[in-house]
């Protein structure tokens, strides 16, 4: 949309919201980032970055952090946009510079102690999260009053911005994350500093209080996971720069931590926590006890109601991991068999075999997999297993055996597969089975996406054009090479595609792509026709006008 009339495209009372706020002077710090990207902060109920791409006029792109889902264009996005019609000339090139054109950095060396001072004072008297951040920054205190400190930090965050029971809604999250932004800021800071284990006790405080938020909030954004993430990644990170007594205290803290109920339903950060604890277990004493933990949860997972698969899979494959770092040949073996049941476990079987040249074992594992697999109802597995046949019947010869599972993958969608199945055939032959190939494709849905690729490959453009007419929406993607053809036939279906789109559209985005497809079909077919088309639409829809606006721009 131009920016000189945004208004048309833009729903009438988000216009008139983003207009209040404009005419409020709630836009601020609105600069120029780059070619034609420009930032600026919209206070409302809170403070929300915009980010806005010019193309010359015309608004190529623009992001809102307000958590608004109704339509693709927020009111903070609007008043943005005012503030670029009217200031577009003036907005600064140079983003972080006064008017002298010197930098922050440059004016802070330059600037008196004193009025520094006087400054930071009154920046953290109006604004209790600058205090934090300074007395963060500046205090120097044992790791137990610091954690005490940024727990405090985290959870008053989170308290001033939970409504009735505690519970935190959508657009209070952000407010709620404010204290762990600066714990997590600062566990940061720890580890460019090579303070490991400073850094990974706060990203575990994080951690936990994150994992008591996002049981009592609405993560729709997704933020507070990306917090939890945040504290595994610092934990997993601080790991290798841990001294020896270090490395022993976080052993023994994790050890008691992955057992912890706060990780009974959000599970995932448990096996971070026991990924972390594999990593340690560098003894024989260590491996065990992760052992006994790991068995502990394999039962307490097996018991529970809400019981997974792919839970309990995870858990198996880290005391596999644990009984391999033992260098017990037998006991891993056995594990590693009566656990097939597992399909991580049953690849690693395929594997095992291939590698030690046992192919009819390899085999005889495959085909139990798929026996098992189309009980359960899992076609991806069942494909897995075929494929590792696949590479069996290659590596053995038995080149018929491997001809016919290609041509079965081939089948059911696999561009690759259909190449290999045609190279396995002189020209001479191919042509005798293509058409029945090219029959059977053409009736199996996983085929329906590389069908038409593989008609355009064998130069089939006979049922091509079949295609196209049963499916019109394909014609821009495939009318062009069909007009070579037949030119009527195309311009037929296309024209009748496009009316039909015409008929349908009942908002500005589809007027739009009725508007693309006219411009198509007019380089596909001539303009004079699509002249004649476009004409005809607006005579038809003259109620329509947002659709003749869009109509008038094909030329």
């Amino acid at each position: 949309m131009r920016l000189k009339d945004f208004e048309d495209d833009i729903e009438a009372k988000i216009v008139e919201r983003g207009w209040d706020y404009y005419r409020a002077g709630n836009v601020a710090n609105l600069k120029k980032q780059g070619e034609g990207l420009y930032r600026a902060v919209v206070e409302g109920t809170e403070r929300y970055r915009v980010e806005v791409t010019l193309s010359g006029d015309y608004i190529a792109d623009s992001v809102c952090s307000c958590p608004y889902d109704q339509g693709e264009i927020c009111k903070h996005q609007v008043a943005v946009f005012y503030a670029l019609r009217d200031k577009t000339d003036d907005i600064s090139d140079q983003a972080g510079k006064g008017e002298s054109g010197t930098s922050l950095p440059e004016l802070l060396n330059k600037a008196d102690r004193e009025v520094l001072e006087r400054v930071l004072l009154d920046m953290a008297e109006k604004d209790d999260l600058v205090c934090k951040r300074l007395e963060m920054l500046l205090s120097k205190k044992t790791l137990e009053n610091e954690m005490k400190d940024c727990r405090a930090l985290i959870r008053n965050a989170i308290n001033s911005h939970g409504g009735r029971r505690g519970f935190v809604e959508y657009r209070s999250v952000r407010g709620a994350l404010s204290g762990a932004a600066l714990v997590a800021e600062r566990a940061e800071t720890y580890k460019k500093k090579g303070a490991y284990f400073r850094a990974f006790t706060l990203a575990l405080g994080i951690l936990q209080e994150m994992m008591r938020l996002v049981a009592m909030a609405d993560d729709s954004d997704g933020m507070i996971g990306d917090y939890i993430g945040f504290s595994i990644d610092a934990m997993t990170s601080s790991l290798e720069g841990l001294g020896r007594e270090e490395r022993e205290s976080v052993y023994k803290t994790l050890l008691k931590e992955c057992r912890h109920a706060r990780y009974d339903v959000f599970d995932d950060s448990r096996f971070d926590l026991l990924r972390m604890l594999v990593d340690l277990a560098d003894t024989p004493r260590k491996r065990k006890e992760v052992e006994q933990s790991i068995d502990y949860l394999l039962e307490q997972e097996k018991r529970s109601d809400t019981s997974s698969r792919f839970a309990e899979e995870r858990l198996a494959l880290m005391r596999y991991e644990l009984i391999l770092r033992s260098g017990d040949v037998e006991s891993s073996e056995r594990y590693l068999l009566v656990n097939l049941h597992f399909s991580d476990f049953r690849e690693i079987a395929i594997r095992k075999a291939v590698s030690k040249k046992d192919y009819a074992g390899a085999e005889e594992l495959c085909r139990q997999g798929e026996a098992q697999d189309k009980l359960r109802g899992y076609p991806g597995l069942i494909n897995k297993w075929k494929n590792h046949r696949a590479v069996i019947y290659r590596e053995t010869g038995r080149r018929d055996e491997w001809r016919e599972l290609v041509r079965e993958f081939a089948v059911d969608g696999s561009m690759e597969a259909y190449r290999d199945y045609r190279g396995s055939f002189s020209a001479e032959e191919w042509l005798g089975v293509r058409d029945q190939f090219l029959s059977e494709m053409n009736k199996r849905r996983g085929s329906f996406m590389i069908y038409p690729e593989v008609l355009l490959e064998e130069e089939r453009y006979d049922l091509l054009l079949d295609y196209v007419r049963a499916e019109p929406g394909r014609v821009v993607k495939y009318g062009e090479k069909l007009c070579e053809h037949e030119p009527e036939v195309v311009d037929t279906v296309f024209r009748e595609y496009i009316k039909q789109q015409a008929r349908e559209a009942d908002n500005r985005s589809k007027y739009r792509r009725v508007a693309y497809l006219l411009k198509s079909y007019s380089s596909m077919v001539g303009k004079e026709k699509a002249s004649e088309l476009r004409d005809r639409l607006m005579e038809e829809y003259p109620r329509r006008p947002a659709m003749l606006d869009e109509l008038r721009k094909v030329k």
